[in-house]
């Protein structure tokens, strides 16, 4: 639950545009199974080596900032 507090209150302030068809973000609290996709007019973005979610969430955000 603490992750999920953390994310939505990151997220509040950091935005990924507004996916086209698809996109989704799967944080893992054991830092095992992170995964953020998104899409960005004809390109799909695909983060998934990140081991802390918070750090994917900052580096999938940092795209458009």
């Amino acid at each position: 639950m603490k992750l999920a507090k953390q994310a939505v209150q990151f997220l509040e302030s950091h935005m990924l545009p507004i996916p086209k068809q698809h996109g989704s973000a799967h944080l893992d609290v054991y830092e095992s199974g992170n995964l953020i996709v998104w899409q960005d007019d004809k390109l799909v973005y695909t983060l998934d080596s990140i081991k802390e979610p918070l750090k994917a969430l900052e580096m999938a955000t940092a795209f458009y900032h």
